[in-house]
């Protein structure tokens, strides 16, 4: 049975791999001359893969050994691994299947860790699939309601000499995120490791341009950790031990000048202690977001209204941030 599970795994698995391949493989031009009808088909119609994934993946999910432990209990690491994550009630009904996600790698973490604002849930319910993942790991903390800003706050703060890897709640992850974040990590331990960042790029005049004009589909930082690149959260991020100064923690001054731009903060944070960001894979993966999440999603302000733009601009501005500072 176990046997049976396993290889179902594995095909899920190559699916999840072809999903995200499938800009590079367009882009590459491999499909040319494919014989495959289901090949091609995946090439041209990646939002019905993501379509699949979303029915296949939940499903298999619920009737696949529930039961399993899905952190390690063992400290087989030098530091704990420990996952931290953030989520509100419009999102509280689908999280399970982010969580499954986190409870089915394949190097598991040490902690799973999910920060809720106890205000948004003092009268609330919480899913029962949610409160049966518990037994297998998850630990739910209620806290200030920092917004996204949760996600890493309370971690960082009490688990200061652990990798931490934050991670959204509307993704469905691949069982090898936390594996090769580890591995990167293991192998340039001084760098941010992320599978998604955006590469800043200037104008004419050496000016930052708007958030939503940059290079979406570069690869630096891959070769080489750059200071020219934002990690994105909702690619998943680990955290290096003790990696940024005590600022990053001043959650007064980030309430108040970005409060819904995090990504940005721990940017400022990594160039003031000057560390730099470097990608797990060559180009940034785009995973399958969970259906039924983005009716409220920060990335409508950030992105397409300017809240990016703005928020940036405001921490740049307290911090004195230069781009001769850190632009290579």
């Amino acid at each position: 049975m176990l046997l049976v599970v396993q290889r179902r795994e594995e095909v899920l698995s190559i699916l999840y791999k072809l999903k995200i391949n499938l800009p590079y493989i367009k882009s590459k031009k491999i499909m040319k001359g494919c014989s495959s009808k289901i090949f091609k088909f995946c090439c041209n119609h990646n939002d019905r893969v993501d379509s699949l994934l979303n029915a296949v993946i939940p499903l298999y999910y619920k009737l696949s050994l529930k039961n399993r432990i899905g952190i390690n209990t063992d400290v087989a690491f030098e530091n704990e691994v420990v996952i931290s994550l953030t989520s509100f009630p419009g999102r509280i009904d689908k999280l399970w299947i982010c969580i499954e996600s986190l409870l089915r790698q394949k190097v598991k973490p040490n902690r799973i860790i999910l920060w809720l604002a106890q205000s948004q849930f003092e009268n609330s319910i919480l899913p029962n699939r949610l409160m049966e993942q518990t037994k297998r790991g998850l630990e739910i903390r209620f806290c200030d309601d920092l917004v996204a800003y949760k996600k890493f706050y309370y971690t960082f703060k009490e688990f200061p000499d652990s990798k931490i890897i934050t991670v959204d709640d509307d993704v469905i992850y691949p069982n090898w995120l936390v594996k090769d974040l580890v591995k990167t990590h293991n192998n340039f331990p001084n760098d941010i490791c992320c599978y998604r960042a955006h590469e800043i790029t200037l104008d004419s005049e050496v000016n930052i341009l708007p958030y939503m004009k940059w290079n979406r589909s570069s690869n630096t930082g891959f070769d080489q950790s750059s200071h020219n690149i934002v990690a994105t959260g909702i690619g998943g991020i680990l955290y290096p031990p003790n990696v940024f100064c005590e600022e990053v923690l001043n959650r007064a001054v980030f309430m108040e000048i970005a409060p819904f731009a995090d990504d940005l903060w721990l940017k400022a944070m990594a160039i003031i202690s000057n560390i730099r960001i470097r990608r797990v894979t060559e180009y940034s993966c785009e995973w399958t977001i969970i259906e039924g999440t983005q009716e409220q999603a920060l990335c409508r302000y950030n992105g397409g209204e300017g809240g990016n733009d703005i928020q940036l601009k405001n921490i740049f501005d307290y911090y004195k941030i230069k781009i001769e500072d850190f632009f290579i």
